[in-house]
Formats: C-alpha cells, structure tokens, sequence
C-alpha cells in the first residue's frame, strides 16, 4: 500500500463494509482529500468510539451534501446484490479502481457522486475495518506465519505509510461490522483499527453496518500492530491464519 492498497479479487466478500479504492480512466474524478497536514494535525489526539447519537448528530449537520444523486449512488454501492460475477457494485468498482480498470458509465458516476459528497468526519475518531493479507504484503509483511510475538509484528510493520486508491469502508461500532462481528466473520485475517482525525473524508454508508466511506487519496501511516488471538479463513481459501490487527493514523 505505498501508493494504495491492492485487493485480492478472490477475498472480497459481497457487501459494502468489506469494499475494499481512483482508477485514472478518463471520467473518473478528481480526489476530495482533507487539508494540508499541519502542525496542529500532528499534535496528540483524543480517538474515542463514535456513537450512534453522535453519527445521527452528523448526519443532521451534513443533510445538504446528501442530494438525490448521492443517496441514489450510495444506495448502489452499499447494496449486497450480487453483481453476477460473485461480488457486490461496490466491490467491483472499488477491484477495478485500485487496479486502473475502464469504470462503466454508472459506476463512473457513482464513484463521482460519492466522492464528490466527502465531508470532513467531525471528531478524532476510532474505525474498525476488515480487510486481507494483501493489505498487510502492502506495507512489507507478506507473511507472519513465522511471527510469534507482537513485538516482533511491530518491528515490521511500524511507521509504513499508503495512500488510499480506492474508497475505504470501515465501521465506527465494530459490533455492527458483519465482518468481524456477524453471520459472515471469521473471514478477515487482518483488521485495520483506523485512528480518524476529526477532518478524515467520508461519508456515511450502511446505517445498519455502521458504516463509514473514506475518501480516496488520504495518506495513513502504521502506528501499531498486534496478534488479536482470533484465526481467520478467508473466503475462497482453506488457509487458516493467526489475525492481526494493524493500527494507522491519517497523517
């Protein structure tokens, strides 16, 4: 994830919390990334969990940059409707941007419409995302299988840096996140615990999943890492893995 992370087609499984980034094809539009990192920026921060009273607060502040285009585009990117390849609009989308596929027209417009409603998220905020193996072979660990020790973990992956591709869908209550917790966990072999500062890009998705969108073009850099003692098979794998938890901070 130097440049941004890079999916494995194979892993994803059908639903927005788990889309896990722009394609540079002609319409695709320009990156909303936050300010320029300041000082301030870089100062000790206080992430604390989202709450739903909190969220619903937001979504009220932010009502205008939710026109009909935008709840529309949402409503396709969020959908769990299989797309009839195995996937979900989302996940295909976001497969195709982080691999610079031709977007279709609509998802060149979804992708248009979503990313031109990013607003700032409005507090230092903790995210839960489940994601891959791909995203920790991203920032330099290809393999942990002979790892032992958090220490160990952190040695390897402290300090790496990436910028978002593609749009990130993360969970601001890891309890509604059907990935990591739900019918469909025990697929997610990492888990990206995603420190928002409070002018992080998103938008809401998946109000049930607790959804949170993140911009494309956002830079994070690894803060921590540790084993979480839970294992992990991906989807389309007989591969057992120890999970990992990679902590980043938008920098």
């Amino acid at each position: 994830m130097a440049s941004g992370i890079k999916k494995n087609r194979g892993g994803r499984a059908a639903s927005a919390v788990a889309s896990q980034a722009t394609p540079q094809p002609a319409a695709a539009p320009a990156p909303t990334i936050g300010p320029t990192p300041t000082a301030a920026m870089n100062m000790p921060r206080n992430y604390s969990i989202m709450s739903d009273q909190q969220a619903q607060q937001l979504r009220d502040d932010v009502d205008d940059k939710y026109d009909i285009d935008t709840v529309l585009a949402l409503k396709q990117y969020v959908s769990k409707k299989d797309t009839g390849n195995g996937y979900s609009m989302s996940q295909n989308l976001n497969w195709k941007v982080e691999n610079n596929k031709p977007l279709t027209a609509n998802e060149q417009y979804m992708l248009q419409q979503i990313q031109g409603a990013m607003h700032p998220i409005g507090q230092d905020t903790i995210l839960i995302r489940g994601a891959h193996a791909d995203t920790a072979a991203a920032l330099g660990l290809s393999d942990w299988s002979n790892i032992k020790t958090d220490a160990q973990l952190q040695a390897k992956l402290m300090g790496a840096t990436f910028t978002n591709k593609s749009l990130m869908s993360a969970s601001y209550d890891v309890n509604k996140n059907p990935f990591l917790n739900g019918p469909v966990s025990g697929g997610r072999e990492v888990v990206l615990r995603i420190k928002a500062d409070s002018n992080t890009q998103m938008v809401f998705g998946a109000k049930s999943q607790a959804e949170t969108i993140l911009g494309i073009g956002q830079n994070w850099r690894v803060t921590g890492a540790r084993f979480t003692g839970n294992k992990a098979t991906p989807r389309n794998s007989n591969k057992i893995y120890d999970q990992i938890e990679i902590e980043i901070e938008r920098y």
